[in-house]
């Protein structure tokens, strides 16, 4: 069982405060997963995937490799770029492959 929504009995409780909150659109697609996701690519940021493995109660990184979600500020941070052309040109022969 994971440490997060190891259960699911908070789920409706989640969903309707994610609908008193978020646009009719967003609510409509949110789940607690959304709020799982985030979590987990913040953990990730850390470096320690094996830490946010257990966490979430996965037998594989692989599996905790699916919550996470790569961004741009997460990239600047590990080269130290606060410019985003700079992160651009630094990237520019990962993006263009």
């Amino acid at each position: 069982m994971s440490i997060i929504f190891g259960r699911h009995h908070c789920r409706d409780r989640l969903t309707a405060a994610a609908r008193a909150v978020l646009s009719p659109e967003k609510a409509a697609t949110f789940t607690p997963y959304d709020l799982r996701h985030s979590r987990a690519t913040e953990w990730a940021e850390s470096g320690n995937l094996v830490g946010v493995a257990f966490l979430l109660g996965h037998k594989h990184i692989s599996t905790t490799n699916r919550y996470t979600r790569p961004n741009e500020a997460a990239a600047r941070r590990v080269l130290g770029v606060k410019d985003s052309a700079v992160l651009q040109w630094t990237l520019s022969g990962r993006i263009a492959a």
